[in-house]
């Protein structure tokens, strides 16, 4: 009995909701303001455009209250760095 519990509750978990499409987004959007989706669609292409240009302009990005993109710059690994029973070699 409560195996089967147990069992209910980890597939509860494991059950994993889908997130909005970008056709429901430009939907739900457009219904809210009573826009076409179309237009919707225009402005969020646009939106993408402007948001890589200043990434990779000035390194930030940020809508108000909604969100903000950095751009990271995180080094590479050292190559061919192996540690064995012995000390550290390049390959």
């Amino acid at each position: 009995m409560k195996a089967m519990k147990a069992m209910k509750a980890m597939k509860a978990m494991k059950a994993k909701s889908t997130s909005m499409s970008a056709g429901g987004l430009f939907a739900a959007i457009s219904s809210k303001t009573g826009q076409k989706p179309k237009d919707v669609k225009a402005v969020f292409t646009s939106l993408q455009g402007i948001a890589t240009s200043e990434v990779t302009k000035n390194g930030k990005f940020a809508i108000p209250q909604v969100v903000m993109l950095k751009l990271k710059h995180k080094p590479a690994r050292p190559a061919g760095r192996r540690l064995y029973w012995r000390p550290p070699f390049q390959f």
